[in-house]
């Protein structure tokens, strides 16, 4: 039987597979992000600075894996002058914008990383930050453990991410939706042992709360525009093919109102100290 040239293969192995997919996507995505999402996150990656700043991290390095486009360097940068950063992101496009962020920036730096390697971070570690990031990785209480490990003792982790259920209603919610319509579902189940991953590393949770801001777009089509363009469906595109996408594209558009979407969507914050 032939295969349709917009259907994507099986892999060998789902999980490179898909961290790949993820990399050529933002890799892809990193300019239009910059200019779409990134001043809608912002307002929880300030949370999350903020949140390891009042946690005082003793003198150290502090690192972000997964940093994206650079804009949590800076606000680390402008948080905790005493401090080191690295950036770590393994999408080559998301290096080059948050290298010319941090050109004026001498304690920082950023490389081009998976940020799963902790034994090559330098030390001492005090402090990790996580924006978006550990709801991505194919097993993210493996991540969490690495990076409480990777700690310092008293040395400060602080994570922000999307939770399965991050609104009840909004676009996000439609998508998610949709999506749950068409394709097995994904194993969220990590998410009730985040706590437990980082106690067992070592760490004592300080906080664990959700963070909610109201988001913004122009119209559902802006909406989907940027989020198959530069946002967390692209790799959904390189990785189910044109024809599926579309057929998604057309449920969303049929289940959104008119006019500008107004959201507020929900993100997870944790804190923790290595004991």
């Amino acid at each position: 039987m032939k295969r349709d040239p917009e259907d994507s293969p099986a892999p060998r192995d789902p999980d490179a597979h898909g961290q790949q997919c993820l990399i050529r996507a933002w890799d892809e995505a990193a300019d239009g992000y910059v200019s779409y999402f990134e001043p809608r996150f912002r307002p929880w990656i300030e949370d999350a600075v903020a949140a390891l700043r009042e946690a005082s991290p003793d003198p150290g390095i502090v690192v972000a894996p997964g940093c994206g486009a650079g804009l949590e360097l800076r606000l680390l940068a402008e948080a905790l002058p005493g401090h080191d950063i690295l950036g770590l992101d393994p999408a080559a496009g998301m290096c080059r914008n948050a290298a010319r962020r941090i050109h004026d920036l001498p304690r920082v730096t950023v490389r081009r990383d998976d940020g799963t390697r902790t034994d090559a971070w330098p030390r001492p570690c005090a402090g990790v930050l996580s924006c978006f990031v550990l709801q991505l990785l194919p097993h993210p209480e493996r991540a969490l453990a690495a990076w409480m490990q990777a700690l310092a003792p008293g040395g400060v982790l602080s994570v922000v991410f999307w939770p399965g259920d991050l609104e009840p209603e909004g676009p996000f919610a439609t998508v998610r939706r949709i999506l749950e319509a068409r394709l097995a579902p994904r194993n969220r189940a990590w998410e009730g042992t985040v706590q437990d991953a980082l106690r067992a590393a070592g760490g004592d949770v300080l906080r664990d709360e959700t963070r909610g801001h109201a988001m913004r777009h122009e119209s559902a089509e802006a909406f989907w525009e940027a989020m198959t363009l530069s946002g967390p469906l692209r790799p959904l595109v390189l990785s189910r093919g044109a024809r599926f996408v579309d057929d998604v594209r057309r449920a969303f558009l049929r289940a959104s109102p008119s006019g500008e979407l107004v959201h507020e969507p929900r993100a997870r914050l944790v804190l923790a100290r290595r004991g």
